[in-house]
């Protein structure tokens, strides 16, 4: 369930059209409690994810704690639906700042998805697309948070696994299990 106000993680409890959506979304009753709200944080100065770049290698973690404690003390869940970094030294350490902070934090956290992949995104600075047959560097940001990837032993087709060992893969669809 997406917020208001482009669901920004750093203003979920900012007063947007309205009203915060710290506010708004409590509102919204799931069957079994299980909604999962979607937000988007990048990392550049005002969190469009317009410029190139990057506030800090710790920026990531820093704007997703408030919103991972609202989640924390209202159990809810979250999904990093949109993120993103260039291929900088500072992005680098910047996602794997931000994504180590939602691994630590499982309990809120059920996933992400990188902004963007695709042919048509051509030399679009976030592109996850394959460059002449070459991985552009990003996906080396992501992959030791990936299933399978770095030295772990991919256990998703295990009962309850994916909820256990957190690691944002979204292909396989993580899911909670309380």
């Amino acid at each position: 369930m997406p917020g208001n106000g482009w669901t920004g993680a750093w203003t979920w409890l900012q007063d947007w059209y309205g009203g915060a959506n710290g506010v708004w979304m409590l509102k919204v009753q799931g069957p079994r409690n299980n909604t999962v709200f979607d937000v988007h944080q990048y990392l550049d100065a005002d969190g469009s994810g317009s410029h190139a770049a990057v506030v800090s290698p710790i920026i990531g973690s820093e704007r997703l704690r408030a919103f991972t404690d609202w989640c924390r003390s209202h159990r809810k869940r979250a999904f990093l639906g949109e993120f993103a970094v260039p291929a900088t030294e500072i992005g680098r350490k910047a996602v794997a700042d931000m994504l180590q902070a939602m691994e630590r934090d499982r309990d809120v956290w059920t996933g992400f998805a990188w902004w963007a992949a695709g042919a048509w995104w051509g030399d679009y600075m976030f592109s996850l697309e394959p460059n002449d047959g070459h991985d552009r560097p990003q996906m080396a940001f992501l992959l030791a948070h990936l299933h399978g990837q770095g030295g772990t032993r991919d256990r998703s087709a295990e009962p309850d696994a994916r909820a256990k060992n957190f690691k944002g893969d979204v292909v396989r669809g993580l899911r909670h299990q309380p």
